[in-house]
């Protein structure tokens, strides 16, 4: 049996013809994106060597603290490898092809790296950003281009990448890039990255954006530095290897610890006898204190009635970012900025987190370097132990 398709008549014909233009002009839209997009992608790997000057400006996770740098950013394709040079101001990093080193600007020292995955300043690089788009492109997310944007009386191709937009546990989480991409030689001059959601494996929501200006860009020089032989130079000195503490041993007293609460009062260590006190020393940045959140909220939560009790240490953040990070974080236990405090030295704290399980007498029952999943039942079992 045929069937036909009959064409709409009265008021319906209408309805269909605005729907068919719509779907048409979305059609050729995601074609155009994509078409700019992938001109972009193949001019830069049609390059030999590139150099350019960047404006970046960050926001941090966990407060409305912007970040803002300018690199200057030199990279050799010729061999089949990124070989890059990329100079901040305060740390400068060079990729010769087998290893890495990063200068401190500052200090005039200098370590070397055998993996590339040290570096910090790669992410916020024109390669790292053709490298997402290459992926963008390979998993068809969507691309729009949106009216040409006007920058200094030029105009620029405008692109839109929406790379995830959801809802995940009442949140919406999404990731959405910006770009403005020059007519003529299809380099991109600004680049934005909005996103939020949470952490992975925690309960932890954020925001951040990074955004990018593009200018001076010279491109397939003859006169190229050659990155593969570079030299530090001679007025650096190798970083010495910091020399790691080790934790308080178990069954000693535990040093005196005098703090002062988001509220201003005063917390004594010594004061805490007759209870199990978890400490629990902290950094906002660090990706492993946030992972640990969600375990120290369980422990407080279930054990804060039986004569327990965690202490949080923060040396580093101000009052306003660690209020910010308690709010994301949904922090349920007592947490010190310990400004203006210096016994915390006593510790011996070289990584975070840093925990230290301390017995209702004030002697230490274990220290705990970092974290890991098995840690939540290892401080089950000893508080278990000791209340």
């Amino acid at each position: 049996m045929l069937l036909k398709l009959q064409k709409p008549t009265n008021s319906n014909e209408m309805k269909y013809r605005l729907l068919l233009a719509i779907a048409f002009t979305l059609i050729l839209n995601s074609a155009s994106s994509a078409q700019i997009v992938t001109t972009t992608i193949s001019k830069f790997d049609s390059l030999s060597n590139l150099g350019y000057k960047m404006t970046l400006r960050e926001k941090d996770l966990f407060s409305d603290n912007i970040y803002t740098d300018t690199l200057k950013t030199y990279i050799d394709i010729s061999n089949n490898k990124e070989l890059f040079r990329i100079e901040g101001t305060k740390i400068s990093e060079v990729y010769d092809g087998s290893k890495l080193i990063k200068m401190d600007l500052h200090n005039h020292t200098y370590q070397i790296q055998s993996r590339i995955e040290a570096s910090t300043l790669q992410y916020k690089s024109l390669p790292y950003i053709i490298s997402s788009l290459k992926k963008d492109l390979y998993k068809n997310v969507p691309i729009l281009i949106h009216n040409d944007s006007i920058l200094n009386g030029k105009k620029y191709f405008h692109i839109k990448i929406t790379e995830i937009d959801t809802i995940k546990n009442n949140k919406r989480i999404y990731r959405f890039v910006k770009m403005l991409i020059d007519k003529e030689s299809y380099l991109p001059i600004y680049y934005k990255s909005d996103q939020q959601g949470f952490i992975d494996g925690t309960d932890m929501f954020v925001d951040t954006y990074s955004e990018m200006y593009f200018y001076d860009y010279e491109t397939n020089k003859e006169d190229f530095s050659e990155l593969s032989s570079f030299v530090v130079p001679s007025n650096f000195t190798i970083e010495k290897p910091k020399e790691q503490k080790p934790l308080l041993a178990e069954g000693i007293k535990a040093p005196k610890l005098d703090l002062e609460d988001m509220y201003g009062e005063i917390f004594q260590l010594k004061n805490q006898k007759g209870k199990v006190v978890l400490l629990n020393f902290t950094s906002n940045s660090c990706p492993h204190s946030v992972e640990s959140v969600s375990m120290l909220n369980d422990l407080y939560s279930t054990y804060q009635k039986r004569k327990f009790t965690i202490i949080t240490i923060n040396p580093f953040d101000n009052k306003e970012a660690v209020e910010k990070y308690n709010k994301k974080g949904n922090i349920k236990y007592p947490v010190f900025t310990n400004i203006g405090t210096h016994n915390t030295e006593n510790y011996n704290v070289d990584n975070y987190p840093t925990f230290y399980l301390i017995d209702k007498n004030g002697n230490i029952i274990k220290g705990f370097n970092g974290y890991q999943k098995s840690l939540d039942a290892d401080l089950n079992s000893l508080i278990r132990k000791h209340l």
